[in-house]
């Protein structure tokens, strides 16, 4: 039976202090020993946020060619809207296990496939993104959330995931996002925890009732009155 209660929410949620201590200054050598690091380079960072925007870009610069190196680094977080080249430079970083992006504009996620220990990826607010190219390579992605992806954006390449246990997908705040359908579930028979912040341009629930090894399910009000119905039926 199915369980509507919040969610546990994989990874992250039992590691609120997972992060701390590890944000390192882009000069400090304990970055190449450390296999917890925190990028933090964001406006909230008072003493990032003093500098100049010359000195911010080689900054940033400076992490997008010492990332791919970072062999020891399993578990990487970045708290700055971070874009395409930084992106692609976390993905030369064959050795995470978990990877936490706060928010970015990123247009592609291709290589991401690259990163085939992943197990844990929090994918935060990424507006322009329009498909999941790429994740088709995360067969060991035991928990993924994603957050305010394009409208209508394609994650049929999550159908491969099989090894997925907790899968979290929503809009922003006060915006479900809007997704085409949910055929993209039908061959992630482990999924064990779901939440959907969403509304369905195809309003076909039927991949949800084939999730024999679900516990704990969200919905949003509309979608879960038509799945209780259905189920009556």
């Amino acid at each position: 039976m199915i369980e509507h209660i919040q969610l546990k929410n994989g990874f992250w949620n039992f590691n609120l202090n997972f992060w701390k201590g590890n944000s390192y200054q882009h000069d400090d050598v304990q970055i190449f020993d450390t296999n917890v690091l925190v990028v933090d380079t964001s406006s909230l960072n008072s003493e990032f946020y003093s500098m100049s925007s010359k000195e911010k870009k080689q900054i940033r610069n400076y992490w997008i060619k010492a990332l791919p190196v970072l062999s020891n680094v399993e578990y990487l977080m970045t708290t700055h809207q971070i874009d395409q080249e930084f992106f692609d430079a976390i993905c030369e970083m064959k050795n995470l296990k978990g990877l936490y992006i706060k928010w970015g504009k990123i247009e592609s996620c291709k290589k991401i496939e690259k990163l085939i220990l992943l197990e844990h990826l929090y994918f935060g607010s990424n507006p322009r993104l329009p498909s999941f190219e790429g994740f088709e390579s995360l067969r060991n992605l035991k928990h993924l959330e994603v957050e305010n992806v394009k409208p209508l954006a394609d994650f049929s390449p999550l159908e491969n995931l099989d090894s997925l246990i907790t899968l979290k997908i929503t809009g922003t705040v006060d915006k479900a996002l809007s997704i085409d359908n949910l055929y993209f579930l039908n061959k992630l028979k482990n999924i064990e925890e779901l939440t959907l912040g969403i509304s369905l341009k195809i309003k076909d629930l039927e991949p949800l009732k084939n999730l024999e090894k679900l516990r704990y399910l969200w919905l949003p009000a509309s979608l879960l009155k038509k799945f209780e119905k259905e189920k009556l039926e």
